[in-house]
């Protein structure tokens, strides 16, 4: 087996060294990689129902999809996550994530956590979950990856991932939160978690004794970024890959309440309603028909609203008023 060991610390980089392991298989994997404050969404969910998207904005966090199902990860300096990559040797998806699972719940045992596997996903520390894992199919190859909360900013976790009393109707799958805790406070010892990483691989290693550990070749690097490049670092993979959905929001503003209903569909306004007590001097439904067919997306709604007079339409309102009510 090839132990892995990220020498990034991108969200988008490590989620697509997955996709690049996984597509040129060539033996099993076990990888372990930390990723700066980031938002791992799951495949099948829309990304603005997931997260507050004001806080992630103002914070700055990556937001990235991933390749498997489950719910939305809160990411940071204080997590570690780890990948298995091998041949699907059959089983149904219990089992599997009882096979991927088991050695990382003796591992944390074996430092004096009294960690367990339970649910459909989850490891569990008395009762709060610890690890969230998924997994992706690609032909005959699995990919099994997991998050292990070792010293995460909770404040920040639960900012992120609260997400504003508004109505999204979708298809997708919605997070169920959990309770959830840090591993560190439950250890024997007072480690960083370079040492928990470095511990982790050590154990992997009596495992399985034919490990070799190694990190990323040059080629396999310029060939991931690309990737990221291209696709999974851009807005059209990490937020309009989402679900058909409709939204609405409403605020007051100096020019009064405007009320906006908008339907988007693989990441462009298919639909907008504005309501309100606004006046204005032109037509609303001119501003509506502008922006139909825009993608959902603040820059490019700004690049529209900026070639017009937004107080003919609202006024009183401003461009960036109008702008965040979209999300």
């Amino acid at each position: 087996m090839r132990f892995v060991k990220s020498e990034s610390d991108s969200i988008y980089f490590n989620l697509t060294s997955e996709r690049y392991l996984v597509e040129n298989f060539k033996e099993p994997v076990f990888m372990l990689w930390i990723a700066g404050p980031s938002l791992l969404i799951g495949k099948n969910q829309n990304t603005l129902a997931e997260i507050n998207y004001d806080y992630v904005k103002e914070q700055g966090l990556d937001v990235n999809r991933r390749l498997s199902g489950g719910g939305t990860v809160y990411n940071d300096f204080g997590n570690m996550n780890f990948t298995f990559i091998t041949e699907n040797s059959g089983g149904n998806i219990e089992e599997q994530f009882i096979k991927f699972t088991k050695p990382v719940v003796s591992f944390l045992k074996s430092l004096g956590v009294d960690a367990e596997f339970t649910g459909r996903n989850d490891i569990l520390i008395n009762g709060s979950k610890c690890s969230g894992n998924a997994q992706y199919y690609h032909k005959n190859i699995v990919l099994h990856h997991g998050t292990m909360l070792f010293d995460v900013d909770m404040s920040v976790l639960g900012s992120a991932l609260k997400t504003k009393e508004i109505k999204y109707k979708d298809k997708a799958v919605n997070s169920v939160r959990s309770r959830v805790s840090n591993i560190k406070p439950h250890l024997n010892d007072d480690i960083s978690i370079q040492q928990f990483q470095d511990a982790l691989f050590a154990y992997m290693h009596n495992e399985f004794p034919d490990s070799t550990m190694s990190t990323l070749a040059d080629d396999e690097n310029s060939a991931i970024q690309k990737m990221v490049d291209e696709k999974y670092g851009t807005w059209e993979w990490n937020f309009g890959k989402s679900p058909k959905f409709d939204y609405q929001n409403e605020a007051k503003f100096t020019g009064g309440v405007v009320e906006c209903q908008l339907s988007v569909k693989k990441g462009l306004i298919t639909n907008l309603e504005i309501y309100g007590d606004f006046f204005g001097t032109k037509n609303i439904d001119e501003l509506k028909c502008l922006l139909v067919g825009v993608k959902h997306h603040e820059e490019d709604i700004k690049q529209v609203l900026k070639e017009i007079d937004i107080q003919d339409y609202l006024f009183n309102v401003s461009v960036n008023e109008f702008t965040q009510l979209l999300f």
